[in-house]
């Protein structure tokens, strides 16, 4: 722990993984919450919101986590960690494209951002 403290790489990694798990689960939540709120039909577009947010956030936190890995792993431990980090950071494929699209129309539509 000592050593790991002089490896600010490693901790700028691991603190944007944080970062952006903290703001996925942040996301969820709200949307689950204005979902029991509102209705399913009048979240749609937050769900594309967080669909995207988590999609992207979930390979910026699997780069994280590889550069991290091979910052300090190696052998059998390294191959073992970029497995979990494989097996841990995958989602669910979206159409991206359609997802942004449709966000963008809405803020078209309404002219101004609301979210």
């Amino acid at each position: 722990m000592k050593k790991l403290f002089f490896e600010q790489e490693i901790l700028n990694n691991i603190s944007d993984m944080i970062m952006l798990l903290y703001a996925s689960e942040s996301t969820l939540l709200r949307v689950e919450k204005l979902e029991k709120i509102k209705g399913a039909e009048n979240v749609k577009i937050l769900k594309d919101i967080l669909d995207v947010f988590v999609y992207d956030s979930a390979g910026k936190i699997n780069k994280s986590g590889v550069d991290a890995i091979y910052s300090f792993a190696e052998g059998q431990e390294q191959t073992t960690m970029l497995t979990g980090m494989e097996h841990f950071t995958k989602v669910a494929g979206i159409n991206v494209k359609e997802a942004r699209r449709r966000i963008a129309d809405k803020l078209i539509e309404d002219n101004k951002y609301n979210f």
